[in-house]
């Protein structure tokens, strides 16, 4: 059984999938998003808000199996460059 197998099985007696995406990925997402902020601190805590966030809208539940690691990764990139472009604004005078 994959990981969206569990997922659904799991929705169904209504444990929320966003906890088991947050076991699954976690990880690997602060380590993409540190080779990209190279500041670890912050590559957690983007991550933290990502997953708040997606908690937050209830993204998990429109998430097809097959994008999800790919919808996570776009995002984790998307926030990083983000954080990356306002750390310099407020740097630059």
């Amino acid at each position: 059984m994959n990981v969206w197998e569990e997922n659904h099985r799991r929705k169904k007696v209504g444990t929320s999938t966003i906890d088991d995406l947050y076991d699954c990925y976690y990880n690997e997402l602060v380590l993409w998003a540190d080779t990209i902020l190279n500041d670890m601190d912050m590559a957690e805590d983007l991550v933290q808000d990502l997953f708040v966030a997606l908690w937050e809208k209830g993204i998990d539940r429109q998430l097809e199996s097959k994008g999800v690691r790919a919808y996570l990764y776009t995002a984790v990139r998307n926030k990083a460059v983000r954080a990356l472009k306002g750390e310099r604004k407020t740097v630059e005078f």
